[in-house]
Parts: C-alpha cells; structure tokens; sequence
C-alpha cells in the first residue's frame, strides 16, 4: 500500500464508521416501522372487508392486486435493509457474493413493485387525462422489469468476478460498466414515469379544482400520489448521489452530508409507504361515506314513498265520505 492509498483510507475512515453505524440504526428503525406498518395493513383490511356486505367478503378482495403490492413493498424494504447489513459486516467471499445478489434482488423487487403499485394507483387519472397513454405505459413497465432482471444478472457476475478465482475475473470491468449503465438506466426509469404521474395528477387537480365535475376519489390519489412520487424523486436523488460520490477516490462531500444522504437512502421507503397507508385509509373513508349517502338516498326515497301512500289513501277515503248521499233527516 503507498503513500496515496493510505492517505485515502484514512480519509474514508469517518464515512466508513458512519455508514456502518447508521445502517444498523436503520436497520432497527425498519425492523420496528415496518411491523407498525404490517399491524396498520393488517387493521386497514380487516376494516375494509368486515365493513362489505356479506356476499362481498371473498378472498379476492383481502388479497387484492393493490393489498398484494403494499405487503411485497413492505417486505421487500425489510429484506433490503437486512442484507444490506449482512453485506456490509461480512469479509468472506461467498457470503459477500450471496448477500449481494439478495440485497440486489430486494431492491430490484421494491423498485418494481413501487413502479406497478403508481401505475395501478393512477392508472383511473391518467385514463382520463391521457387516454392513449396507457398502451404505452404496458410496455414501459415492461421493459422496466426486464432492465432489473439484466440489472440482477451483471450485478451478480461482477461480484463473482471480485470475490472468487474464476475467469469472469477478467471481464469485471465489462460488469462494472454494465452495473453503473443499469443503474443509471433504472433511476432515469423511476423519475421520468415520477414526472409523468406527477404532471397528471397536477393536471387533474387544475382541471377539476372548483369545479362541479370534482371526483373525491381521484382528487385523493391525485394529491397522495403528488406527494408519494415526490418522496420517491428524493430517495432515487439520494441513491444517484450514494453511488456517484461513493465511487469517488476521494470523499466529495462533508460528513454531515454524507449522513443526511444516508439517512434518506435508507428511511424514504418507510416514508413513501407511510403515505400509501395513509392513501388507502383517506380511499376507504371516502367509499364508506359514498356507501353511507346512498344508504341515506334510499332510507329518504322510502320515506318520501310512504308519505306519498299515506296521502293518497287519506284522499281516497275523503273522496269518499263526499259522496255520500245529502239531504235532511225528516
């Protein structure tokens, strides 16, 4: 080791101490959150189906497409975070190799559940906004999916050609390449279709604010969603960042900055999903209050009915008193 490499390990020493003290913090902070998050689902379903009518309470509907895609979200963010630990404290070369394919495979997994779970979610605005969009979209998502299966594949090959004698060894360049390209290729991904929800729900709010035309449900997922691919632009900024200053002879920038950046790396997950439990209890608030006028329509519709009986039979019975026979008693 020269001159120049110790100097720079020294250098890195502090960033390294506070990346293996904050990713165990964070670690503990996902570990808890997500099973607040896991009892919150739990309670959200539960009152989204005993509130159903009865016919209506099916299997299907606890595991709904939507219900499905939270819990992988939320699973998917544990695991990252564990292998993510399991990586980083580990010196051998194959549990460094399978940590990293796992840790890969939940983040490939997270990313691409978030990615269908806004597609779903705004799929009823976009419609409406951009109805020959959605075609598209299908075959962006698509796409998507492939780029994280090539991501998982180069991933895997560049740390067997790092940590075992192989002859991929070679060719860790050519990986090394194709890792940052997927990479950077998965990020553009995430923000573009961020950009395009974004402008979406920006552009129905516009259309319908003030309007008679207002759809509660839509206005909700519109400013949910808003918010929701916010937190995901901040934590894709915060993983761009991480991988190009991380990959730095030298740290480009200052230890408080480097924390704060980590802090997001890890915890905007737990946020974004705080907001889709949030999304999903304001969506259920709003069916059972649609459930409840309609109730209110029939119970007043019967009423007014009633009524309209009740004052026909009260007229019958005077039209005929009227026609009784007149005159005096003699």
């Amino acid at each position: 080791m020269n001159a120049t490499e110790l100097n720079s390990t020294e250098i890195w020493a502090p960033y390294n101490q506070v990346f293996s003290t904050l990713s165990y913090q964070d670690l503990w902070i996902t570990v808890s959150v997500t099973i607040l998050q896991i009892i919150i689902l739990a309670a959200l379903i539960r009152r989204e189906t005993w509130t159903s009518p009865l016919e209506s309470r099916t299997k299907k509907q606890i595991l709904s497409y939507t219900n499905i895609l939270l819990i992988v979200m939320i699973l998917s963010n544990l695991f990252l975070q564990v292998f993510n630990r399991l990586y980083a404290d580990t010196s051998e070369a194959i549990p460094t190799v399978i940590y990293c394919a796992f840790l890969t495979f939940w983040t490939c997994a997270l990313e691409f559940a978030m990615m269908l779970y806004m597609y779903r979610r705004g799929l009823p605005v976009i419609q409406l906004i951009l109805p020959s969009i959605p075609p598209f979209l299908v075959v962006f998502m698509i796409l998507f999916g492939i780029l994280q299966i090539s991501l998982l594949i180069f991933t895997v090959l560049l740390v067997i050609s790092n940590y075992l004698p192989t002859q991929l060894s070679e060719d860790s360049g050519i990986f090394g390449t194709a890792v940052n390209g997927h990479i950077m290729a998965v990020d553009a991904s995430m923000i573009f279709f961020d950009c395009l929800v974004i402008l979406v729900y920006a552009m129905y709010l516009q259309r319908v604010s003030g309007g008679p035309n207002n759809v509660e449900k839509l206005v909700i997922l519109s400013r949910y969603g808003i918010v929701s691919c916010v937190v995901l632009e901040i934590w894709q900024l915060s993983i761009v960042l991480y991988n190009v200053w991380t990959n730095a002879a030298l740290p480009e920038c200052s230890l408080t900055t480097y924390t704060i950046l980590l802090r997001f790396y890890d915890l905007s997950p737990l946020a974004y999903l705080f907001l889709q439990l949030a999304m999903k209890w304001s969506l259920m608030r709003d069916d059972e209050r649609t459930a409840q006028e309609k109730i209110n329509r029939v119970v007043k519709a019967k009423a007014m009915a009633t009524s309209e009986s009740s004052g026909s039979e009260r007229k019958s019975y005077l039209t005929a008193s009227d026609c009784r026979p007149s005159g005096t008693i003699r």
